[in-house]
């Protein structure tokens, strides 16, 4: 796969609203990619868990919404009228769970739970990848 240039990602995504959901993997994602468009990184801290911006001169909305579990982005994802959903949306693993609580059950009952949400409310034809929800 060849690495796109600024100018060419910032073509890609004119005139769309890319949305970032999910922990430190996704903000990571976000950050690059805003650095790349002339935008500026999400510090991350608990006092802002969102950040929103335009960048590419005016041409992309960029958002970055900081959520450690998966019920907490499938609970924001429902707060969602159809107007309010992103171009592109980036979701996250949200392992932190995981690791930090070892209860593996529960986070799995958590992701099936946002992979519902996710079939019920994106539009089959805006997924990249469709296996991924059917």
């Amino acid at each position: 796969m060849r690495r796109r240039t600024p100018a060419e990602m910032a073509a890609a995504f004119t005139n769309r609203r890319l949305v970032f959901l999910g922990d430190s993997h996704v903000l990571y994602m976000h950050n690059w990619l805003a650095i790349a468009l002339g935008g500026r990184p999400h510090n991350a801290s608990a006092e802002t868990p969102a950040l929103s911006q335009k960048v590419a001169g005016g041409h992309i909305q960029m958002e970055m919404y900081r959520r450690q579990t998966a019920s907490d982005v499938s609970a924001l994802l429902h707060s969602w009228n159809k107007q309010q959903w992103p171009d592109v949306l980036v979701v996250g693993a949200l392992e932190w769970p995981v690791m930090l609580t070892r209860n593996i059950t529960r986070h799995l009952s958590e992701m099936r739970t946002l992979l519902t949400t996710l079939r019920e409310q994106v539009r089959r034809d805006a997924c990249l990848d469709m296996q991924l929800l059917h």
